[in-house]
């Protein structure tokens, strides 16, 4: 039932990544607030610890958007520990996509969208 709100709102993230690359803060709200309200985990804040932590690290070097740091750890209230799993995915679907892009347009400077891997990441660890 959880996904049923989720994959909806993680879709519109995703295409607010894509086309106009922001995401809304109410996706973040919204998430977060459903998190708090119906989810009830013990390993919810871990989650948004380590998630939010690392996703903030690699931010403050000025590899990650803020819409991504945001959206990694909300979810981390969702997923807990498995957000290391959410993580990994997500990068490694977004690395694989940015090199074609870099090696298909050579401009090292162009910016990939990466909410779409977090989402496609997040609903594959919830499949599998």
């Amino acid at each position: 039932m959880h996904m049923a709100f989720l994959v909806p709102i993680l879709a519109w993230a995703s295409y607010d990544d894509v086309k106009n690359q922001l995401v809304s803060d109410w996706v973040h709200v919204l998430l977060g607030l459903y998190a708090l309200f119906f989810l009830h985990s013990p390993s919810m804040f871990y989650g948004l610890a380590i998630g939010g932590g690392l996703m903030l690290f690699l931010n403050r070097m000025g590899l990650t958007g803020e819409a991504d740091v945001l959206l990694i750890s909300v979810l981390g209230m969702w997923y807990g520990l498995a957000i290391t799993k959410v993580l990994l995915g997500a990068f490694l679907l977004g690395g694989i996509y940015a090199i074609g892009v870099y090696i298909k347009n050579r401009d090292r400077k162009q910016k990939v969208p990466f909410v779409p891997f977090i989402s496609l990441s997040a609903l594959l660890v919830y499949l599998f």
